[in-house]
């Protein structure tokens, strides 16, 4: 009936009715969020009497009937993110971070951190589940699961105790699941971001004291001086 063969998935199969017989292909053009894109095309074919037979096996009128169906399955996209100590390497407990979400300003044609105007907080990402991506770390990696496709921020928001806070790190879940640079660079494999963090390095209180020593008497000093001048001025 001249109808184009596009639609939405729903909650309920989708029927399809008054196809001439031939090969077709079902290719998925926008994935549901949260789920990875399929990049590879269902191939069917329906002969004279109305049989389809699919990659593995044939369906009959009457097994379309009785609730037989093409079936396309999607899988969630899935990562896992690592914070690390940077000099031992080693997975780093106790730090708060949120994948934030972005916006391209029009006038630089930059990618930003898009924050709250009243809180001045970065706004955090929501999963297919409805959760908020934002955690605490532990001793192992921290898995993402059914984040969408698209140009986030990594926030580190609390540093660990004695380490100091990382720099946000812009990444894209593509809609194959892959991570990626800002350039585009495939990220470790492309299914784990890894972020460090630096230990404060203590302060020496032996050679602070030394200075505090140093600079009063240097003070003492200079006052010293400038009284002896001004006093033999006045003679």
């Amino acid at each position: 009936d001249n109808i184009d063969m596009s639609w939405t998935s729903t909650n309920t199969p989708y029927s399809i009715y008054g196809i001439p017989k031939g090969e077709y292909y079902i290719i998925e053009t926008l994935p549901p969020k949260g789920y990875k894109k399929i990049t590879t095309a269902v191939r069917f074919s329906i002969d004279e009497s109305g049989k389809v037979v699919t990659d593995d096996k044939e369906i009959t009128n009457e097994e379309f009937n009785n609730g037989e169906k093409i079936v396309i399955k999607n899988q969630l996209t899935e990562f896992s993110i690592s914070k690390r100590d940077i000099a031992t390497k080693e997975e780093l407990p106790g730090a708060t971070i949120s994948i934030c979400r972005t916006y391209k300003d029009e006038e630089d044609g930059k990618i930003k951190m898009l924050v709250d105007q009243y809180e001045q907080e970065c706004i955090e990402a929501i999963l297919n589940n409805g959760n908020v991506a934002t955690w605490v770390s532990t001793n192992e990696p921290h898995p993402i699961k059914g984040l969408d496709a698209g140009t986030y921020f990594l926030v580190e928001r609390i540093a660990p105790t004695d380490y100091s806070t990382a720099e946000s790190i812009l990444f894209t879940l593509n809609s194959d699941g892959t991570l990626t640079t800002e350039d585009g660079t495939l990220i470790e494999g492309g299914n784990k971001l890894v972020m460090y963090d630096e230990k404060i390095k203590p302060v020496d209180t032996g050679s602070l004291s030394a200075y505090i020593v140093l600079g009063s008497l240097g003070l003492v000093s200079i006052l010293g001086i400038g009284t002896y001048i001004y006093l033999k001025k006045k003679k």
